[in-house]
């Protein structure tokens, strides 16, 4: 019962506002976000090495072993993988009403054209369709310190599961705007 939100996440979709985050390293990306966590799949060990949730969080955390996980979620790992394997469902992050400004710092001060104004470098995606391009794009602009990304209508989910995980939760801190 405490398993149903992961339950077939390999064939179901998400509810709409609903994020999915896989793996360790996305995980811990996740708990330092700002974003508002909802459930937590973890394995036993992975407990005591991950950051504590903030005082607010309400999310319900659940410990098991890799074999429940997979047969719970429908989510099978290859054998390397296994010791990384968690999930966690949070709240989709919404668009601000102010559009493109409101979303990545620093576009105002850009366009004012201010002597003082830091550099502002934003990657811009438009019509790619797989979400490991897309997640291996945005890990590869955070490396390179841009302020942000823009994505087009016809762009993927940048927020997708592969796309979190392929770039290694770096999609939950960069802005984005779609």
């Amino acid at each position: 019962e405490r398993l149903i939100p992961f339950r077939d996440l390999k064939r179901r979709k998400l509810a709409p506002g609903e994020l999915l985050v896989e793996g360790l390293g996305p995980v811990e990306v996740l708990l330092g976000s700002s974003l508002e966590l909802r459930h937590l799949l973890l394995q036993p060990w992975m407990l005591k090495t991950l950051p504590p949730l903030r005082p607010t969080e309400q999310a319900k955390v659940l410990l098991c072993d890799v074999a429940v996980m997979e047969r719970a979620t429908g989510i099978c790992v290859p054998a390397a993988a296994k010791e990384r394997l968690a999930f966690a469902l949070a709240a989709r992050p919404k668009q601000p009403d102010g559009g493109v400004a409101e979303t990545i710092p620093g576009i105002r001060n850009a366009v004012s054209s201010s002597p003082c104004a830091q550099p502002l470098r934003l990657v811009v995606l438009d019509g790619l369709t797989d979400g490991a391009n897309v997640g291996a794009i945005l890990r590869v602009a955070a490396a390179f310190g841009v302020t942000g990304a823009i994505c087009s209508p016809e762009c993927c989910d940048p927020l997708s599961a592969l796309a979190i995980r392929t770039s290694q939760g770096h999609a939950l801190r960069l802005p984005i705007y779609r």
